[in-house]
């Protein structure tokens, strides 16, 4: 009695395979509908963006005044001025990287909130550089 469900399963197996195979065969129709198939083209690259030669806005408001790169308690001086014509909130990180690579050895924040247009502001950041750094 176990060989007629063994066969029954064995036949609808190799019924299943037959319809599978015959869905993969190649027939003109399909070939067809594949070329149909409009090719799309890549849009070109934009141009390379070209950069100030000199910082602006936010950015070239601050100034490194002076920074130690020794491991150990460091403080960054920064001097900053507003070049806006309005008040303007400023956070900046300054970070300690190791020689000739992009690795962090220490980091500090620097806010100032309001800051005046034109008006000279001298600020500090203060971090622990776990190693020698060479900016």
């Amino acid at each position: 009695m176990t060989t007629l469900p063994r066969t029954a399963i064995t036949l609808a197996a190799c019924a299943a395979l037959s319809l599978g195979m015959a869905g993969c065969s190649s027939d003109e129709k399909a070939a067809d509908s594949a070329s149909a198939v409009p090719q799309v083209s890549a849009p070109p690259l934009p141009k390379e963006p070209t950069f100030a030669k000199t910082s602006a806005g936010a950015v070239g408001d601050v100034k490194l005044v002076s920074c130690g790169l020794e491991k150990g308690e460091q403080t960054a001086k920064l001097g900053l001025t507003n070049s806006a014509k309005a008040k303007r909130d400023y956070s900046i990180m300054v970070i300690w990287l190791k020689n000739d690579s992009g690795t962090p050895r220490g980091s500090a924040l620097a806010k100032q909130l309001d800051a005046v247009p034109g008006k000279k502001i001298e600020l500090s950041a203060k971090a622990k550089v776990v190693e020698k750094s060479d900016r």
